[in-house]
C-alpha cells in the first residue's frame, strides 16, 4: 500500500518528509490543523511529482477527528501504508511556571496524538500485512535526564519512544515496523547553538527526511531510535564544561568505574569541587549541575560565561 500520511506536513520537517515520500512514488496525505494555505501549496507540490495528493484537516488530540481523518484517507486513497507522526507542539518554560493547561496540551499534542492516530491506523496495516510507522522524537529523549525548562515536552517524547518500542514488539510478525527519528538542531529549530554540535552545522530538513525513508525501506529494522544530530545528543554534557573540569572528572570516573551520569551526582560534587586550584568558574559550573540547570533542557543564569543554552531540537 503505497500511501503515506504525514502529520503536520504543511510546512517544516513534515513537509520535507512528505515530499521525499512523494518523490519515492508514494501517494501522500497532507495533514494540517490551521495552516490550510500552506497545506494546499504542499499538496500541489507533491501532486506535481506525479502522485496523488490530498489534504485533510484534523485536530489529532480529538478522537472523533482522528477517526474522520482515517476514513477520509481510506475513501480517497484506499488505505495507509506509511504513517509518520510528526506533529507536536513545544514549550520552553521553567517547570514551576507550567500551567495545567500547558502541561496537558504538550502531552496531548505530542504523545496522545501519536497514540490516537496510530491506534486507528494499525487495523488497516494488520489487514494488509504491511505497515511502516515512523514517529518523531528529539535527540537524547531516550536518556532519562532532568530537563528543567522543557519538562512536559521531554516526558511526551520519551513516552513516544516507549510507545513506539511497544508497537514494534507487538506487531513484529505482522509485517509492521515502528521506529523513531530523533532530530537534533535543525535548520528550522527555534534556536541554533552551533557550538553544541560536533559537526558545527545544522541538520538539513532533507537529511531528517532521508532518515525516515531509511525506516520505510528497511523491513527488518524495528523498535529503533535514529538520531539525526551531527554527533550531538543530550548525553554530551562534556560540551558544556570547561576542558580542565572534564579532564579531572573523566579521570575520577575512570578510577571508580562510574558512568558519566555519576560524575555529576557523585564525582563532581564530592571530589572535584574539593581539589585545590579549581577556578571560580569551575565552582559555578558545579553549582549549576547540582541544581539540575546544566542539562540538555536547562538554561544557566544569564551571566554564565560560555555556557550553552537549551533549545528546541
Amino acid at each position: 500500500m503505497r500511501v503515506a500520511l504525514v502529520t503536520g506536513s504543511a510546512k517544516g520537517i513534515g513537509r520535507a518528509i512528505l515530499l521525499a515520500l512523494a518523490k519515492e512514488g508514494f501517494h501522500v496525505v497532507v495533514h494540517y490543523r490551521t495552516s490550510e494555505g500552506l497545506a494546499e501549496a504542499t499538496r500541489l507540490e507533491a501532486e506535481a511529482l506525479g502522485v496523488k495528493a490530498i489534504k485533510v484537516r484534523a485536530d489529532l488530540t480529538r478522537e472523533e477527528e482522528v477517526l474522520a481523518l482515517v476514513e477520509e484517507v481510506r475513501y480517497h486513497l484506499g488505505g495507509i501504508g506509511v504513517l509518520v507522526n510528526n506533529v507536536g507542539d513545544y514549550l520552553y518554560k521553567p517547570i514551576e511556571e507550567v500551567s495545567l493547561e500547558e502541561w496537558r496540551w504538550i502531552l496531548d499534542s505530542n504523545l496522545t496524538s501519536t497514540f490516537l492516530l496510530t491506534q486507528k491506523v494499525l487495523p488497516l496495516m494488520v489487514a494488509q500485512g504491511y505497515g511502516r510507522i515512523v514517529n518523531l522524537g528529539y535527540a537524547g529523549a531516550q536518556n532519562l535526564l532532568a530537563r528543567t525548562h522543557i519538562t512536559p515536552y521531554a516526558i511526551a517524547k520519551t513516552g513516544v519512544i516507549l510507545y513506539t518500542k511497544a508497537i514494534a514488539k507487538r506487531f513484529a510478525q505482522a509485517g509492521i515496523t515502528a521506529n523513531v527519528v530523533a532530530p537534533g538542531v535543525a535548520e528550522n529549530s527555534v534556536s541554533k547553538p552551533l557550538q553544541e554540535i560536533p559537526m558545527a552545522r545544522l541538520a538539513l530538513l532533507e537529511e531528517i527526511a532521508r532518515a525516515v525513508l531509511f525506516f520505510v525501506r528497511e523491513p527488518y529494522v524495528t523498535g529503533q531510535v535514529l538520531e539525526v544530530a551531527g554527533g550531538g545528543t543530550s548525553r554530551n554534557l562534556t560540551l558544556r564544561l570547561s576542558p580542565e573540569l572534564v579532564r579531572r572528572a573523566r579521570a575520577l570516573a575512570l578510577k571508580r568505574s562510574l558512568s558519566l551520569n555519576a560524575w555529576v551526582a557523585e564525582l563532581l560534587e564530592k571530589e572535584v569541587e574539593r581539589e585545590e586550584g579549581l577556578e571560580e568558574a569551575f565552582s559555578r559550573q558545579l553549582s549549576w549541575m547540582r541544581q539540575g540547570i546544566l542539562d540538555a533542557g536547562g538554561i544557566p543564569p544569564s551571566s554564565a560565561p560560555g555556557v550553552l543554552r537549551g533549545h528546541h531540537p
